[in-house]
C-alpha cells in the first residue's frame, strides 16, 4: 500500500468524494471521525486536501458520477490505500449500514474484497 502522499490528483479527488460520503451516511461528522479527516489533512495538507474537496464537489455532483471515477481509479496500490483510509474512518466511531454500503462497492469493483 502507498501512502496517501502518493496518490495523484484524481486520486484524491476520489478519496475525498469518498470521504464526504462516508461522513453524511449516518447525517453526522462524528468527533473521531473528524480526528480521521484531520490526520489526512497533516498526512496531504491543507491546501492539498481543499483543492481535492473543490474538485470532488465540482467532478462528483452526485453518486453516480463519483462511481465512475472510482472505477477509472487503476493502480491497485491507490486503491488500497483509498480503501483502507475510508475503512478506518468508517470504523473510527461505529461502521452503519450506511457507511458500508459504499465500502462494499469499492471493495467489489476494486477487486479488494
Amino acid at each position: 500500500m502507498i501512502p496517501l502522499a502518493d496518490l495523484d490528483a484524481d486520486e484524491d479527488a476520489v478519496l475525498l468524494g469518498w470521504v464526504r460520503e462516508i461522513v453524511a451516511a449516518d447525517g453526522i461528522a462524528s468527533a473521531e471521525e473528524q480526528v480521521r479527516v484531520l490526520e489526512l489533512r497533516r498526512a496531504l495538507g491543507d491546501a492539498r486536501v481543499d483543492r481535492a474537496i473543490e474538485s470532488a464537489k465540482v467532478r462528483f455532483p452526485d453518486r453516480r458520477s463519483l462511481r465512475a471515477a472510482a472505477a477509472r481509479v487503476t493502480r491497485p496500490a491507490a486503491r488500497t490505500a483509498i480503501l483502507g483510509f475510508l475503512r478506518r474512518l468508517a470504523a473510527s466511531d461505529s461502521v452503519t449500514p450506511r457507511e458500508e454500503q459504499p465500502l462494499r462497492w469499492l471493495a467489489a469493483t476494486w477487486g479488494l474484497e
